[in-house]
């Protein structure tokens, strides 16, 4: 998701010009696997029951017949805005129009038929929306596409922080929820989880205009949703509908003084409509550039210097006589600030901004959906995002060398399939196949040389031109006379391999710059406007390093859905992820604390839930099974490859790797550099229930156990790394399992009125199993004693428990307000490490001659208590 300090262009002002290119109100179809479901009642002016009357859907395949009691359904209808009608023959046809269909939610829609008129005459409904779905039960928020585009934000991130125990970290990885850490709130988009291999966050991005619906669950999670230990933000895409609609708008804080504008420009545009038939197609995209990272108030007094020419040159005698060289002295121009050009060598001052620090984002999507038969649709989405941004040199500002930039991207593809079997006025049988790919790639560190020089600037922050590197994809080459070991691109598995068992023999092409200490950062002169003798950097590149990450994901789910009686609706299904996880991040010419690996980890699922829906009385219990495996092969002995005695760079990986039982024996220390990595399984049962205590007041109630599997930058930190180019201060990943969390939590919410809802939840969560570092022995065979490492491992964090409280209001059309309250206590506790730190320990008395006692994994005992406020106010005119 975006960083919060987007939230601060918002804030300059919101210059907005919104154009309705072909505004003919169409009702627009939401996005699969993100579904709520609509039923009701038919009746006739006597209030009876009208059975086999027809109710559609418009401009949806969505058709259904009542039964005896009048009584109709529809499941798995997209997130969306819709109209409905309900017909009989001798009745005058009723509509109710403007219905918002909410994710897991049921909204109930009851019609009246009119006396027996002529079919033309429709007698028209405007739908009220309650404010709280009447059978939530679990703490949920949801903000809905009219929501967003009251709001002064810029992204649905920004919305979810509004949200009650939600509490912006400030994290690329993601919001915390509910006392969680960053990350362990999963992203799914459609019905998808978006959740990165190698950092555990959501990298693809979607623009305000996009998103259909965005909610955050809190709570406990239904059996559907895994991989999440603290909760779920799920964006909802929008899709076309029946007819053409399109949306522009433009956003700047440019119109501001120096003092205030960081140079933020957006602009927004969609376009959504049938293609023939059933067949439509929704397209949007958003661009935004930024000429300066955020500062705050005051800054805009605070110079910044740049270089601006040649001042003079100057000779210089070298140590050897008759030697000498010629220095160019700069011109030190002031940026920042407020200052005259013509006395500034010509530049411009520009307020509280920084100089080449500049960043531009795109975001584009689209999507075709097809819908056939009384509910069956296809729909196929593809997402794709790019982030582009300069880095502010700071103490490398008069060294253009070492200038450096960032540029992410990625892309998501979704084919959502749901199939009706058969229905019945009460019952019906469907299946939901739902598969994606998804990939992001993340090169940062020093630009080209000529690159940089042709992109120092950008108007309104804007440049779309492909970011060049000193080192990339295409250009990772060092001659090391081994052909075999020789690197010249890292744009196949292939590569990647060679890398990665090059790093660990210490052997061939490791890094692009390896030896080269000509290239180190350094400060010749007092080359900067302070005439400080350190600090600021004027030639090297080591300071900067480099980052190269490819991380690319397959899942596939299957879910059948059965509504087997009126009341009872038995979901289950399977789910699948297999990927690659790609990454090289190093300094330049130095090996230490060098990052490099490439892995195959997968994930599996299984899950069943049955939901009773009494009206009043909604009652879920279900079961998942969690499968985790890391793939490959992790180091016996930390800190120990290449000079592990039982190493051979000759002798395939298998050859040195141990398995199962082999593992435990008492020779392993000795005779294995690896061990294989082991698949960890987890079972999460799963309690939601929310019943009435009076006709305004609903009670609710749920537990669960969540878990998460762990992310790859943890898991697969350092274990290529050896001892002899790193020291025991790295951090060392180990085969871990799932992170746990156990959610236990009550609510009640009153309603004064229909537009006046008060919230109350408390929630009690022990984290049973995080994923820590920690110092620890192992045994070292180089050195025939045992080392401390900071190794990974899971652990019992302790507790966290709180309460929330939120208040609802909505006045008409013209205005919505909540203002939310949440504290939260936690403590800290300690248990011990995963089971082969035990084995570990064991093999080490045996090998010593000493009697040790298991790892211990006392962390530390703390008390932590937060509060957050947080709300929003709506006005619509």
């Amino acid at each position: 998701m975006t960083e919060n300090r987007r939230i601060a262009f918002g804030r300059f002002a919101k210059v907005l010009v919104a154009v309705a290119l072909l505004a003919f109100g169409a009702t627009e179809l939401g996005a699969q696997g993100a579904t709520g479901k609509i039923q009701g009642t038919v009746i006739d002016p006597t209030g009876q029951p009208v059975a086999n009357a027809q109710v559609f859907i418009l401009g949806t395949a969505f058709a259904a017949l009542t039964n005896d009691e009048g009584f109709y359904f529809f499941n798995n209808v997209p997130a969306g805005t819709y109209d409905l009608r309900a017909q009989f023959i001798g009745y005058q046809p009723a509509e109710v129009r403007g219905i918002r269909v909410l994710t897991e939610q049921t909204l109930t829609v009851n019609f009246g038929l009119s006396g027996a008129v002529a079919l033309e005459a429709i007698t028209i409904t405007a739908a009220e929306t309650p404010i709280v779905p009447r059978d939530q039960v679990t703490s949920k928020s949801i903000a809905t596409a009219e929501d967003m585009m009251e709001l002064p934000v810029d992204d649905p991130r920004q919305v979810i922080n509004l949200q009650p125990g939600v509490v912006e970290s400030g994290s690329a990885l993601g919001v915390s929820i509910r006392g969680g850490r960053p990350g362990e709130a999963v992203v799914y988009l459609d019905g998808v989880p978006v959740r990165r291999l190698r950092t555990g966050s959501a990298q693809i991005n979607v623009g305000n205009n996009a998103v259909e619906e965005a909610s955050v669950t809190t709570g406990a999670l239904g059996t559907e949703f895994g991989d999440a230990q603290s909760g779920v933000i799920s964006l909802v895409t929008r899709s076309g509908g029946s007819q053409f609609q399109g949306t522009l708008l433009y956003e700047t804080d440019e119109v501001f003084g120096d003092a205030i504008k960081q140079g933020f420009n957006r602009f927004e545009a969609s376009l959504s409509g049938p293609i023939f038939g059933n067949l439509t197609f929704f397209v949007a995209g958003t661009l935004m550039g930024r000429v300066s990272d955020p500062r705050g108030k005051g800054w805009d007094e605070v110079p910044t210097y740049v270089l601006a020419g040649v001042d003079t040159a100057v000779t210089i005698e070298s140590n050897t006589p008759g030697d000498s060289i010629t220095l160019d002295v700069p011109n030190f121009a002031q940026f920042s600030g407020s200052c005259d050009a013509a006395d500034n060598f010509g530049v411009e001052c520009q307020g509280r901004r920084l100089p080449y620090d500049y960043n531009t984002q795109w975001r584009a999507n689209g999507k075709l959906t097809y819908t056939y038969g009384q509910g069956s649709r296809v729909a196929l989405s593809g997402l794709w995002d790019s982030d582009q941004n300069r880095n502010y040199p700071g103490g490398q500002i008069f060294n253009p060398a070492a200038y450096s930039g960032a540029r992410n991207t990625s892309q998501v593809y979704i084919l959502n399939w749901v199939q009706q079997v058969f229905r019945t006025a009460e019952t019906e049988l469907a299946f939901d196949v739902n598969l994606s790919w998804q990939s992001d790639r993340q090169r940062a560190g020093v630009l080209d040389a000529q690159w940089d020089l042709d992109n120092r600037e950008a108007s309104m922050g804007i440049n779309l031109s492909t970011m060049q590197f000193l080192v990339d994809f295409e250009n990772f080459s060092q001659d090391t006379g081994d052909d075999a070991r020789t690197l010249t691109t890292l744009n196949s598995k292939e590569d990647w391999d060679i890398l990665v068992r090059n790093v660990q023999d210490n052997l061939g092409t490791r890094l692009p710059y390896l030896g080269r200490d000509d290239l180190r950062s350094n400060q010749a002169y007092r080359m900067n406007p302070f005439a400080i003798t350190s600090g600021f950097r004027t030639g090297g590149v080591d300071d900067v390093g480099f980052r190269l990450d490819y991380d690319r994901r397959a899942l596939g789910r299957v879910n059948v859905d059965w509504q087997f009686d009126r009341y009872n609706r038995l979901k289950f299904g399977v789910e699948g992820m297999s990927g690659q996880v790609n990454s090289a991040r190093s300094n330049m010419i130095r090996q230490i604390f060098q990052e490099v690996y490439a892995e195959s980890p997968t994930r599996w699922a299984a899950y069943i839930q049955d939901r009773l829906d009494l009206g009043d009385v909604v009652l879920e219990a279900g079961l998942r099974w969690d499968y985790w495996d890391a793939g490959g092969v992790f180091p016996f002995t930390p800190t120990r490859i290449f000079t592990n005695p039982a190493y051979d760079p000759d002798a395939p990986i298998e050859d040195m790797t141990c398995t199962g039982a082999q593992c435990d024996e008492v020779d392993a220390v000795d005779n294995y550099v690896w061990r294989a990595a082991v698949s960890h399984t987890a079972w999460s049962p799963r309690l939601r229930v929310s019943f009435p205590v009076t006709d305004r007041t609903n009670f609710r109630l749920s537990y669960a156990h969540q878990v998460q599997s762990p992310d790859g930058n943890s898991v697969f930190q350092g274990k290529n790394n050896d001892l002899s180019i790193t020291n025991t201060n790295d951090a060392f990943g180990g085969d871990v399992r799932h992170g746990k969390s156990i959610l236990f939590e009550f609510g009640v919410r009153h309603a004064f009125t229909r537009d006046l809802v008060l919230d109350l939840a408390a929630f009690n969560k022990d984290k049973s199993a995080d994923l820590t570092y920690r110092i620890l022995d192992f045994w070292d065979p180089v050195v025939g004693r045992i080392q401390p490492v900071n190794v990974l491992t899971n652990a019992d964090f302790g507790n966290i428990k709180g309460f929330e409280v939120s208040m609802l209001q909505r006045i008409g059309n013209w205005f919505n307000g909540q203002i939310n309250y949440t504290f939260q206590t936690a403590k800290g506790t300690g248990s011990n490490p995963f089971s082969y730190l035990n084995t570990q320990s064991r093999q080490l008395s045996q090998v010593t001659g000493e009697r040790l006692p298991p790892p211990q994994a006392i962390l530390r005992t703390d008390d932590d208590r937060t509060h957050n406020i947080s709300g929003s106010l709506a006005f619509n005119w």
